[in-house]
């Protein structure tokens, strides 16, 4: 009976599991607690950048480009370890209508900055250092690091929790249509 019960509390927590780990785009329906925010317009916040200045998540979402929104941490290992794949795809897709900008739960700005440079991670990062209690983080209920929504070039949230394979996909998913009819545009001329 025991072995039975946990057999099946394992299997639960597995397709629980499953379901957190799809990304989140308008055409899924999961468990997330986010799931809310698909095809919403991104709330607009206002956060510090490395040298001090304050800067609205506006400046950069809605004005053209696919916008991935990542929240993040120098000390959170499991955002360490994505940080590589969100760079390649930085790198791969950035001349093709996308970018990042990076929100760091750090507390420590030495601690922030550092993991920018040693990392190379050139794109915008903010950050008001005030770990969980982050003005951004507040506004969009960040409950756990690593944490992303995708913002389209009109501003409206298309996916969410977009980590590994998933973020690449997604983005080519959006991509490449795009990039097909830029090559359509100049072959008729």
């Amino acid at each position: 009976m025991i072995r039975k019960a946990l057999i099946l509390l394992t299997l639960t927590l597995c397709m629980g599991t499953a379901a957190f780990s799809q990304p989140m785009s308008s055409g899924y329906v999961g468990m997330s607690p986010w799931a809310h925010l698909i095809g919403k317009q991104f709330i607009d916040v206002t956060q510090p950048d490395m040298k001090g200045k304050n800067h609205k998540l506006s400046e950069y979402c809605g004005k053209g480009k696919y916008v991935l929104v990542d929240f993040w941490a120098s000390w959170c290992g499991p955002c360490m370890r994505e940080m590589p794949n969100v760079k390649a795809c930085w790198e791969k897709y950035r001349k093709k209508g996308f970018t990042v900008v990076g929100i760091s739960l750090d507390r420590n700005a030495a601690a922030w900055k550092d993991a920018v440079s040693k990392g190379g991670y050139a794109w915008t990062h903010l950050s008001d250092l005030k770990h969980f209690e982050n003005s951004a983080a507040q506004a969009y209920n960040v409950q756990y690091i690593p944490w992303n929504m995708l913002v389209d070039p009109k501003g409206k949230i298309v996916a969410i929790e977009l980590t590994g394979a998933n973020l690449e996909n997604t983005l080519k998913k959006y991509l490449a249509p795009k990039a097909a009819a830029a090559k359509k545009k100049t072959v008729r001329k």
